[in-house]
């Protein structure tokens, strides 16, 4: 047999909410998919989303999560959670739940084995029985406190990048000096959306990358990453904007 070790779509650290945010509403709708048009193959279900690729945009789109209880989310498996909106949803306080309503209690332990599936079935079934009484929401905010300590133990890019690195590789700690070689984090324009090189394909290596530069600021390490596509004809991806300089300018072309 040979070992599969699968890496997932992770949440930056500091994106994550150190307790269950204040709730204003009981279910977010589906917002949408970025670049998406109606009637483009497996994407034909879903609707443009309105939120800007700008700072403003993206708190306004934590922050639809963040004052839900339960969000909508889909994706093109229609039977299982597969896509970073999930992590995004479970990252920010929510619980992601299907148009049915429907839990994923049949999705095979293999496809995105870090998500905390017991916990995000149980909220579910609080989700189909709601009456808003005390014992559900004490309950509900007892989930939300175990997935939101699961997201920053398990599904941040930090976690994502010491699972890589030591169980993994099995590489002794701390680690100085990486070498990140991808095939791209996403189409050249004009296929990318907006200003950001950040194709669909790519957020798995895009948080990985993520999670090693914040790997390398806690033991004043060094990542370098190939190729750089931050020139001509590449746009810059939001990913070396996201550190302070010299860490957030030193993705060097090799």
């Amino acid at each position: 047999d040979v070992p599969v070790f699968p890496i997932w779509i992770a949440m930056p650290d500091d994106m994550i909410p150190r307790d269950v945010p204040v709730k204003s509403r009981f279910l977010m709708p589906y917002l949408g998919a970025a670049g998406s048009r109606k009637g483009s193959g497996a994407s034909s279900d879903y609707t443009a989303y309105s939120f800007p690729p700008t700072s403003a945009g993206e708190s306004a789109y934590l922050h639809a999560y963040r004052s839900a209880h339960f969000a909508i989310a889909r994706s093109p498996n229609k039977r299982c959670l597969v896509t970073q909106r999930h992590t995004e949803i479970l990252a920010n306080g929510a619980v992601p739940i299907r148009d049915d309503g429907s839990d994923i209690s049949e999705c095979e332990q293999t496809l995105m084995p870090v998500l905390p599936k017991a916990l995000i079935r149980e909220a579910a079934q609080l989700y189909r029985n709601w009456t808003g009484a005390p014992e559900q929401q004490y309950r509900y905010r007892d989930l939300v406190r175990q997935t939101l300590r699961h997201s920053r133990t398990k599904l941040s890019s930090l976690a994502m990048a010491n699972y890589v690195l030591h169980d993994v590789m099995q590489l002794p700690r701390p680690v100085k000096s990486v070498l990140f070689v991808s095939a791209g984090f996403g189409w050249p324009p004009p296929y990318t959306h907006g200003e950001l090189n950040n194709g669909w394909q790519g957020q798995p290596a895009i948080t990985l990358y993520h999670g090693l530069q914040q790997y390398a600021l806690q033991n004043n390490g060094t990542v370098i990453d190939t190729p750089f596509l931050g020139s001509a004809p590449y746009h810059k991806s939001f990913m070396w904007a996201s550190f302070p300089a010299p860490l957030g300018q030193n993705a060097t072309e090799m």
